[in-house]
């Protein structure tokens, strides 16, 4: 696909950032986080930070690969 971001290495950070706080949300407190939610939640951002149509980076992995 192609997509356009005026700062790729601020972009880059914040995914990055949202990607480690999700992590450790998700090993400190799995029974409030759900591996899922995270997951979801981490592609929308990356989405919305990319200019991406909502499902683009949609996982075609089994569920739990």
């Amino acid at each position: 696909g192609v997509m356009t971001c005026d700062d790729p290495d601020a972009v880059a950070w914040r995914i990055i950032s949202l990607l480690d706080g999700l992590a450790l949300q998700v090993v400190a407190h799995g029974d409030l986080v759900a591996r899922d939610d995270a997951n979801s939640w981490a592609r929308s951002y990356a989405e919305d930070e990319l200019a991406l149509a909502r499902g683009a980076l949609r996982s075609t992995a089994p569920h739990g690969a």
